[in-house]
């Protein structure tokens, strides 16, 4: 168990990191979750996070890196609406990482995952 929720925690804060570490390079979107569908003790697959990630949370008052501090990146991506959350898929294979960079003007990963294809701005 505690492997497993070391893993989780490893997997989340990879992401939370991401925005950080991309902030000056536009046009990227990131997906990193469990093929089981939930992700340790929480109801989330995992989550995504793309190029406006921190725009987003500047906006709405969230600082990633106190959440990272908490080890509660959880509560940063549901905050943000960026929890993916597919529901038990009854296999447990591995985890996944699914990046996308794209040229302006594409469809978003964002987009496709919320059943709304259109073409982002930016």
């Amino acid at each position: 168990k505690d492997t497993a929720e070391y893993a989780s925690r490893a997997k989340s804060d990879f992401l939370a990191n991401m925005p950080l570490e991309l902030r000056d390079e536009p046009g990227w979107s990131l997906l990193s979750a469990g093929t089981d569908g939930i992700d340790g003790p929480t109801d989330a697959a995992g989550a995504f996070v793309d190029a406006a990630t921190l725009d987003r949370a500047r906006t709405r008052g969230i600082d990633p890196r106190t959440f990272l501090s908490n080890n509660d990146t959880y509560t940063l991506f549901s905050a943000l609406d960026d929890l993916f959350r597919p529901g038990p898929t009854g296999t447990n294979v591995m985890d996944v990482k699914l990046a996308l960079v794209r040229p302006r003007g594409r469809v978003s990963l964002r987009a496709i995952d919320r059943g709304n294809p259109v073409s982002g701005a930016g």
